[in-house]
């Protein structure tokens, strides 16, 4: 006999339900890289709009670029771009941006301790 979607409601069957078997598939898995992709690809195009800025690429272009906040003990002369991505990674780490496994920092030897986070970490589980 056919179920109807009365029925279905009824007995708690949820048709959007994802199963972790399904997320893992090689099919979703695809369509989310390619999702990615088109998104990083839009952002690259979005970005080429703007004037390049060559000032803020040199070291040393910005002559008060300090090592930002929570990245000290390092001599290096920075450009305003690194010092900024050093900067926001500082302090998304503080945060546990980066204890994810999905999550990982351009400038990971820049970052502070653990003994320096806000939070402690958190325990992901091992899926694959």
């Amino acid at each position: 006999p056919k179920v109807t979607s009365q029925v279905r409601f009824k007995m708690g069957i949820d048709d959007n339900y994802v199963k972790t078997v399904d997320v893992l598939s090689l099919d979703s898995i695809r369509a989310t890289l390619i999702r990615q992709e088109e998104t990083i690809i839009f952002a690259l195009i979005e970005r080429s709009q703007y004037r390049r800025n060559s000032i803020v690429y040199e070291k040393n272009g910005m002559k008060d670029t300090a090592n930002p906040k929570g990245s000290e003990g390092f001599d290096e002369n920075l450009s305003f771009l690194e010092s900024f991505i050093i900067g926001t990674e500082a302090l998304h780490s503080g945060l546990r941006r980066y204890t994810s496994p999905e999550e990982h920092p351009f400038f990971e030897h820049r970052l502070p301790s653990k003994e320096r986070r806000s939070l402690p970490d958190l325990e992901y589980p091992e899926i694959l």
